[in-house]
């Protein structure tokens, strides 16, 4: 759920500013945990994918969750 809500900020913060990194949204949407080094391999693996890759990956997501949910 965390990957999924730093990647819905990170395509919406990123239609405002062009700027925005993969790195900002974590930032931005998980504060109070300190990722360190992991943050900086994780924005490095996936800043480079495109928009529509990304939000691809969101719904991969959201479809893997409702999965589980339906499951249990």
């Amino acid at each position: 759920m965390a990957l999924r809500a730093v990647l819905t900020r990170y395509i919406y913060e990123k239609s405002f500013i062009i700027s925005y990194l993969i790195v900002d949204a974590i930032a931005d949407t998980l504060p109070v945990i300190d990722f360190g080094d992991k943050a900086a391999a994780i924005s490095q693996e996936m800043q480079g994918l495109s928009d529509f890759s990304i939000e691809s990956l969101v719904q991969i997501l959201t479809l893997q969750q409702i999965k589980d949910f339906d499951a249990q």
